[in-house]
């Protein structure tokens, strides 16, 4: 008998969406998403670098994740001439190469060709989930006591520690926690 976790938890980056902490993949559930407003070590202008768990993930231009926006070379094309300022702040032309760039601004023709409208909807939708949790976040601060049980949970101790920059490195799984 092989044990499965009940969820399979996620913890992405809210604007680049890479991988900040994964829970415990399992074959029988399908990734749930939780967004955190926080910089990426990875895309950011700020110079914040830390450890996180996306040295462990799958390569991004292969994350499966990436294939709602059209792939992740779209999805940075996307960025780029929907949300050029959100791009630039992320350090886009340090983020994704030009060559990267224009094979993304192909598989957006590509859809558009089929389709469009469908990266405005997905743009949109890119939008209303990252400010959807922005407006979570302040209801957060309200609810105290919610965000306190999380916090208290080994996720959130871990998550806080990745995101302090004192994780060792060291995913939950391999130390038996």
């Amino acid at each position: 008998m092989k044990w499965e976790p009940v969820f399979n938890i996620v913890h992405r980056y809210l604007f680049c969406r890479c991988v900040l902490r994964l829970g415990t993949p399992s074959r029988l559930e399908k990734e749930m998403t939780l967004l955190v407003n926080a910089p990426c070590p990875r895309h950011n202008i700020v110079g914040k670098n830390l450890r996180d768990y996306s040295e462990l993930a799958v390569h991004p231009s292969e994350d499966p994740y990436f294939e709602r926006f059209g792939g992740y070379n779209a999805f940075w094309a996307m960025l780029h001439r929907c949300f050029a300022p959100l791009y630039e702040r992320l350090g886009g032309s340090k983020a994704i190469t030009k060559t990267q760039l224009l094979y993304g601004y192909v598989d957006l023709a590509q859809m558009e060709e089929d389709d469009k409208e469908a990266v405005r909807r997905i743009a949109d939708d890119y939008l209303l989930k990252t400010r959807e949790m922005l407006l979570n976040k302040k209801q957060e601060s309200v609810n105290d006591d919610h965000l306190d049980q999380f916090n208290k949970s080994y996720m959130g101790m871990e998550l806080r520690k990745i995101l302090n920059g004192d994780w060792d490195g060291i995913p939950h799984g391999i130390t038996g926690q």
